[in-house]
């Protein structure tokens, strides 16, 4: 499987898009799009943009914010001939959340060649985020998981997850990867110190700090 990255600096959605596939010079046809984008932007209208110019799925959420200067979105493009891929979005998660979780997984399930290797989970900020989480696991089994919860700006946007022409702040959307592929995972932070002072812990037991800075 082959990973590409494209990013745009424009907060224009129209214009965005055009900076964005400038860049593909070549599209794989078996090739599918995972686009995060700055909350304060019409995502999900970005999202469709895509989906309809690139012909292909596009699938992702919101952000607060990218580490690097200026940029507006991120688009990452997966391909390979012997890779498979299969995505969805729930339908508005309300006290049935449970019933309307499966029917995304099994949808994908279904629309998958073969045996999922790896699932992406992309979940909007909202407090029932463990228990979507842990519905998706009770289906997956040993399947590895992967994903995170989109953000906003906490002030002008909400957080959404989008696929294609879909998107919604009280859904989920899943990513299942396929085929011959094998997954390997490593973890790094994204963040950057708003200081350059780092507290050193200097007494803690177990689990439980006591002393940062011998204070």
């Amino acid at each position: 499987m082959k990973t590409n990255r494209y990013v745009a600096k424009d907060f224009n959605a129209g214009t965005l898009v055009s900076e964005l596939t400038a860049q593909l010079t070549t599209l794989p046809s078996n090739a599918l799009g995972v686009l995060y984008c700055d909350s304060v932007l019409a995502c999900g209208e970005i999202a469709a943009q895509l989906h309809k110019t690139l012909g292909i799925p596009i699938i992702g959420g919101t952000v607060m914010s990218f580490t690097e200067d200026g940029i507006s979105a991120e688009l990452s493009i997966f391909s390979g001939e012997h890779f498979r891929f299969s995505a969805g979005i729930s339908e508005i998660l309300d006290e049935n959340f449970e019933n309307k979780i499966q029917e995304l997984y099994e949808n994908c399930l279904s629309s998958l060649e073969g045996p999922p290797k790896l699932m992406e989970l992309f979940v909007p900020h909202s407090k029932r985020n463990d228990l979507y989480v842990s519905e998706i696991h009770k289906h997956a089994g040993d399947v590895p998981v992967i994903g995170g919860i989109h953000g906003h700006d906490l002030v002008d946007s909400m957080p959404f997850v989008y696929f294609n022409d879909k998107i919604g702040a009280d859904c989920i959307a899943l990513l299942m990867f396929g085929g011959d592929i094998k997954p390997i995972f490593s973890v790094a932070s994204e963040m950057t110190p708003v200081s350059e002072y780092l507290p050193m812990v200097t007494l803690a037991r177990g689990n439980k700090l006591y002393e940062v800075d011998n204070t």
